[in-house]
């Protein structure tokens, strides 16, 4: 996401705070971040991608930001019609190091779409006073276009 390969309208989400939190704005090393509008977790907060075509995601990297809660639990889900998902993993806990967490998806799955599922933020206690906000990237191939070498 963070190279620009995927558009700004391929990035959907749950809920933002405001247009300044969308979710385009979940790209990796990005200057802002996305934020979902709904601190508590009665409703799923999700961030949703568009890969236009058949991919592979093997590992998911997620960089919180300082003065924010961080997503400390997620699950993926993967559609190829947006209508019927299945899970990629069970709830992932993540270990941050340099602000940055890395999770390999140990059975990778092929998908046009994938959600990526907050479980649970760090903080709860401060579920009145800070949001939840994320930059994400994901790994891995295009597995149904011309080239099946691509990276994302």
């Amino acid at each position: 996401m963070a190279s620009g390969l995927i558009k700004d309208c391929q990035i959907s989400a749950s809920s933002a705070v405001s247009h300044n939190y969308a979710p385009h704005f979940a790209r990796y090393n990005s200057a802002n971040y996305w934020a979902p509008s709904l601190r508590f977790w009665d409703q799923q907060q999700y961030l949703e991608v568009d890969f236009l075509t058949k991919t592979r995601v093997t590992k998911v990297v997620v960089q919180s930001l300082r003065g924010t809660r961080k997503v400390i639990a997620y699950s993926l889900m993967s559609s190829d019609n947006k209508k019927i998902w299945s899970p990629v993993n069970n709830v992932s806990y993540l270990s941050y190091a340099d602000g940055s967490a890395h999770d390999l998806i140990k059975e990778p799955q092929e998908a046009r779409y994938y959600r990526f599922i907050i479980e649970e933020a760090s903080d709860p206690g401060k579920e009145n006073d800070q949001y939840v906000a994320l930059r994400l990237e994901f790994f891995g191939c295009y597995t149904s276009s011309d080239d099946i070498t691509s990276i994302i």
